[in-house]
């Protein structure tokens, strides 16, 4: 019976997150600049160009700098190989809508529109011309964005 139960644990520990949590084989970073000048809080995202990779993403910090990381959570790095980019950041303004209990309230009022703070063709994997091959170990990927 002891032989049973230590077969077991094996068999289920190599099904935890162990695996999830194991480093992929490249460390990503960069830094956005729109004109020249960091971009805080963008939203950048690596999609693979091919299928068998999984895709990456980061918000930028104050200083525009960012760290690629998976969805998988506690797993670090990520896969080599080719990935498309968009670099996105969105404001969303405060609403203007009356609340149920003003006089004014509309139902069929529209909320506000987020505004794209970067030009729009970043924010789609075909029309952002960002396009980079990720390598094993240590990748610095500057994204310079232009009007």
């Amino acid at each position: 019976m002891p032989l049973v139960i230590c077969v077991g644990w094996l068999l289920l520990s190599g099904c935890t997150s162990e695996e999830a949590g194991k480093p992929l084989g490249a460390v990503v970073t960069g830094t956005v600049t729109y004109n020249g000048s960091p971009v805080e809080g963008a939203m950048i995202t690596f999609r693979p160009a091919s299928e068998g990779i999984q895709g990456a993403f980061a918000r930028t910090d104050a200083a525009g700098k960012f760290e690629l990381s998976t969805s998988n959570a506690g797993t670090s790095g990520v896969s080599p190989g080719n990935y498309l980019v968009t670099v996105t950041k969105t404001e969303v303004p405060q609403s203007t809508a009356a609340s149920e209990d003003d006089p004014n309230y509309n139902p069929n009022a529209k909320p506000a529109e987020p505004k794209s703070l970067l030009p729009k063709k970043y924010a789609s994997a075909k029309t952002s011309g960002l396009e980079f091959t990720v390598t094993d170990g240590s990748n610095e990927i500057p994204l310079e964005l232009k009007d």
